[in-house]
């Protein structure tokens, strides 16, 4: 089976994000730009407000001006608008991988595990994708083992009702509902969470016992 191929042709993904990420694209580059700019022309700036019109100073820095404007100011444009269209396509392939992250996170949700989760080739993010796919694969295998050891406790529980039923011996019901707690308990210890090793192994609270207030098997009357 190859490869699944995500093909998102519709660049604006996720508006919000893109937006943000874009202005601060442009807008760092040309505060950079306009602050250079007007370093550099500091002193015909000066000269245009200082000096008379008639002066030659002047002229000579309303020609700078002209000349900045004529041959930087005009590719400005040109870049800013380039720029923007860059910063969207630049977005989009980190927008697109946060969608699929999305997507997954909304099957997980309703216990639909994929198989795979992967990126389009020229996105950002593919370990992400990875650890995904084997958080995935570990959330489906834990489904079928949880699903395996309540099959068990049922199919237990199943035999003891049976059992009952058939009137047999106190010690085989007794030895049927054991299985049922160890099979129990087995499930528990499994969806417990784990064990912190920088604060030592978990004390369970001290409970009553279960059979505290519970007649023993053998009173029982079948």
């Amino acid at each position: 089976m190859g490869k699944p191929t995500f093909r998102r042709k519709q660049k604006i993904t996720d508006a919000k994000f893109q937006l943000e990420v874009g202005l601060h694209l442009v807008g760092w580059l040309y505060l950079y730009i306009v602050v250079t700019a007007v370093a550099i022309n500091i002193p015909a700036l000066k000269s245009l407000l200082s000096a008379d019109v008639a002066d030659p100073e002047y002229v000579e820095a309303v020609l700078a001006v002209r000349s900045f404007s004529r041959f930087v100011l005009i590719p400005l444009v040109v870049t800013f608008v380039a720029m923007a269209f860059h910063a969207v396509l630049l977005t989009h392939r980190i927008a697109g991988p946060m969608y699929r992250v999305k997507a997954v996170l909304q099957q997980i949700a309703r216990r639909e595990y994929p198989e795979r989760v992967t990126f389009r080739t020229k996105d950002f993010l593919h370990d992400v994708a990875v650890e995904m796919t084997t958080t995935v694969q570990a959330l489906r295998e834990d489904q079928l083992r949880m699903q395996r050891m309540n099959g068990e406790t049922s199919e237990a529980a199943q035999r003891l009702v049976e059992a009952a039923d058939a009137g047999v011996d106190r010690a085989a019901m007794a030895a049927i509902a054991r299985e049922i707690l160890e099979a129990a308990e087995r499930l528990d210890r499994h969806v417990a969470p784990p064990e912190s090793e920088d604060d030592g192994p978990m004390t369970p609270p001290t409970a009553e016992p279960a059979t505290a207030g519970v007649e023993p098997v053998s009173a029982l009357d079948v």
